[in-house]
């Protein structure tokens, strides 16, 4: 029973801050590149998923039994997701877009009093 509570816990916490930094890394993209990035996320998503079936592997196969193997694997998979907390406060947030997107002046705005828009 512990077991799966662990796993639906460490999923749902994966999955609330998954999407949030996939769209903080869509943002920081001018328009013309979100195609390209989305093509290298994906496939950086595919080799990740291929390294992580890897790793689960071999770390189960070199344990003692396999209750100590998925044990390793879940102190390893809470290391990464520890890892990742750590290094989201470095992504580019809000504030970064809503500058970038000031600096960049729609069409349809109009020009200033002087003549600048």
């Amino acid at each position: 029973m512990w077991p799966a509570l662990a796993a639906l816990t460490f999923g749902l916490g994966s999955g609330c801050f998954g999407a949030p930094t996939m769209g903080s890394l869509y943002r920081t993209l001018p328009g013309p590149m979100v195609a390209q990035g989305s093509s290298v996320l994906y496939m950086l998503n595919q080799l990740g998923a291929a390294l992580g079936v890897a790793l689960v592997t071999l770390v189960v196969q070199t344990a003692a039994d396999t209750m100590s193997g998925l044990r390793g694997v879940f102190w390893i998979s809470f290391a990464a997701v520890v890892v990742v907390l750590a290094l989201i406060p470095l992504l580019p947030g809000r504030a970064a877009a809503a500058a970038q997107a000031e600096a960049v002046p729609s069409a349809g705005t109009k020009p200033h009093k002087n003549g600048i828009r």
